[in-house]
């Protein structure tokens, strides 16, 4: 018997991909990612990749602990070239990003609840495994103090291809792929129709929660001007594959008009047998209707192509929001609860829509530059960002409310919102509680910063 020709990789099978998210809304999860830098203590230098400190060992410490596995799930291994670069148990993950910046995917999870749970056994199994090293992790969303040329890299194929084409791209790519962290929230749709809906508040409001959990406002040890350094690299990172998809805004947007803006994103590579082939700049639908390197394009290699497109949101088989700076625990709590409560209750996604009345993708640009300097003083038609800001929270917490998903004690998921809560309150963004700690406590000696738990 001859084995069968696999089926060519049509537009409806892309379709079909995407429609194969939806949910009933009882089945709906959030997952939660968050970076962060690590480094030895005693040397401050950043944490590299080999070596008995370093985060290969880190990796294979955790792997061989059956104590270490969550949920009674043993890590498996993720091997590349022979080497460990990350490791996976049941839907979570541990992964490095190009400078080593290591990454807890976590599970999709009902309730923020479940979602701190898992933030602090994270955070627990770090400081059991790396505290006896002298390993610690700084929660900012660009690297304070180092150049990110001299930031280690990953021994990660994909991420050489990235190096190679993110100068041909913008300016600022390279520092995106090794100076940055963010904290990202992973939602649920039931339909296309509310899938656009969640897409289009999700980027609208993209200033307002950039500034929120604005925390970057450090460059090679000095104040730089921004309050979300972070924000202002990726304003000037390869503009084919991220800031405001303007699709998205379009009257009739829903999967198609969203497959057709990622497949005219340039690939970077295809993988094979375990090794990956640069392809960067070659078209995904050349790919798709003739080959590529004598090989046919598949779901697979799709799903590697929507991970190389980095828009403020994008689309998979669920959505990712993206925008905010890396932060400590409570803010990594605090984001998958403002989302939440926005996205996953209808009268929080109008109300929160009617904040921003309809806007331009000129106005989002503009204000989203504004905000990664200015935070709380920028302006959106007339509106304070702070007040703007303050009226986003105060809908995500009736959003909550309405949920009603209590822990034991009896408290919602709002207990979740406090920390941005402060933020209004104070007005008073991560960065700038910085900015006066390095003016106050820390009589101008921005190395206090090493000291800073995550935590």
């Amino acid at each position: 018997m001859t084995q069968q020709e696999p089926q060519k990789l049509t537009m409806e099978m892309l379709m079909e991909y995407l429609a194969s998210g939806e949910k009933p809304k009882e089945a709906f999860r959030i997952g939660t990612e968050h970076e962060k830098f690590g480094f030895h203590i005693p040397t401050r230098t950043p944490l590299g990749f080999e070596g008995r400190k370093g985060i290969q060992s880190l990796l294979e410490a955790i792997l061989k602990d059956p104590q270490s596995a969550p949920r009674g799930e043993p890590w498996k291994p993720l091997r590349e070239a022979g080497k460990l670069v990350g490791l996976a148990s049941g839907s979570m993950s541990i992964s490095l990003e190009p400078a080593g910046q290591l990454e807890l995917s976590g599970a999709p999870l009902k309730t923020i609840h479940e979602t701190a749970h898992e933030v602090r056994q994270h955070f627990r199994l770090l400081r059991r495994f790396c505290g006896p090293n002298n390993v610690g992790f700084l929660a900012t969303g660009y690297h304070p103090f180092y150049h990110w040329s001299t930031l280690p890299q990953m021994p990660k194929a994909r991420y050489g291809i990235m190096r190679n084409y993110m100068p041909t791209k913008g300016r600022r790519g390279l520092e995106m792929m090794h100076a940055t962290t963010t904290i990202q929230a992973n939602l649920d749709f039931s339909s296309e129709q509310e899938m656009v809906e969640m897409f289009k508040l999700a980027l609208a409001i993209t200033p307002l929660v950039t500034t929120l959990f604005a925390n970057s406002p450090f460059l090679e040890g000095k104040a730089s001007g921004a309050l979300s350094e972070r924000s202002l690299v990726w304003m000037d990172t390869d503009p084919d594959r991220s800031g405001f998809p303007s699709c998205v805004f379009e009257k009739d947007f829903g999967y198609e008009k969203w497959m057709n803006w990622v497949l005219d994103v340039p690939m970077y590579f295809i993988h094979r047998d375990g090794e990956y082939h640069d392809v960067a700049g070659a078209s995904f639908r050349d790919f798709m209707s003739n080959g590529l390197l004598g090989h046919e394009a598949t779901i697979i290699d799709f799903e590697n192509h929507l991970s190389t497109v980095f828009p403020h949101v994008r689309l998979k088989k669920f959505l990712e929001v993206r925008c905010a700076d890396g932060g400590p625990i409570k803010f990594i709590s605090a984001l998958p609860a403002l989302w939440k409560g926005l996205l996953y209750d209808e009268t929080a996604r109008q109300q929160a829509w009617a904040l921003m009345d309809d806007p331009s993708l000129d106005e989002l640009n503009s204000f989203q530059k504004e905000v990664a300097i200015k935070g709380f003083d920028a302006v959106y038609r007339e509106q304070s960002c702070h007040d703007l800001c303050a009226s986003l929270v105060d809908l995500a917490r009736d959003g909550l409310v309405r949920q009603g998903a209590k822990n034991d004690d009896g408290e919602d998921e709002t207990i979740f919102l406090r920390a941005v809560e402060e933020v209004v309150q104070r007005r008073q963004t991560p960065a700038e509680r910085l900015l006066w700690k390095l003016n106050t406590f820390w009589d101008g000696d921005l190395q206090r910063l090493w000291k800073s738990r995550v935590d």
